[in-house]
């Protein structure tokens, strides 16, 4: 970003001390990391998987749910598939650095617990944002569809 170009700058207009100065370029550098991070997040740490071909065809209609839930196949798939989300989420929770407690020491202020709320939520998001595509939902569409008929009969 401009934090080398503004570290470089000799002229700073109003701001006079070099602690101002240092204030000014701690807060630029953390306010770029913070970016850095939320960018990344938003890409995602995690992918999750998606049906694969054949199963990858199955419409988004409760009716094809209702047909591809009575094939032993794609149940199988799917219900791999979820094993599998299960697996990645519970991991990639554990090991997040949003998991790191917060110091009952810290005297940074609300700042700190703020940011970890919020790495935590990002977190969240990114997850929530994958499950809620297509190609997920109709993993979850036919695994509902099974369940449903599983209650009926």
């Amino acid at each position: 970003m401009y934090g080398p170009l503004w570290n470089k700058q000799n002229e700073w207009g109003s701001i006079k001390r070099e602690k101002d100065r240092k204030l000014f370029l701690d807060h630029l550098f953390k306010f770029e990391e913070e970016l850095k991070r939320k960018i990344a997040n938003l890409r995602g740490d995690v992918e999750l998987r998606t049906p694969v071909a054949p199963f990858d065809k199955i419409e988004q209609k409760p009716a094809s749910y209702a047909k591809a839930a009575k094939d032993k196949a794609v149940l199988e798939h799917f219900q791999d598939i979820v094993s599998s989300w299960c697996e990645q989420i519970t991991k990639y929770m554990e090991d997040d650095q949003s998991n790191i407690p917060i110091s009952a020491n810290n005297e940074t202020g609300p700042d700190v617990e703020i940011e970890y709320w919020c790495r935590r939520m990002l977190t969240l998001i990114s997850i929530t944002e994958q499950l809620k595509s297509k190609p997920n939902r109709v993993v979850t569409g036919v695994l509902k569809a099974r369940a449903l008929r599983n209650d009926e009969g």
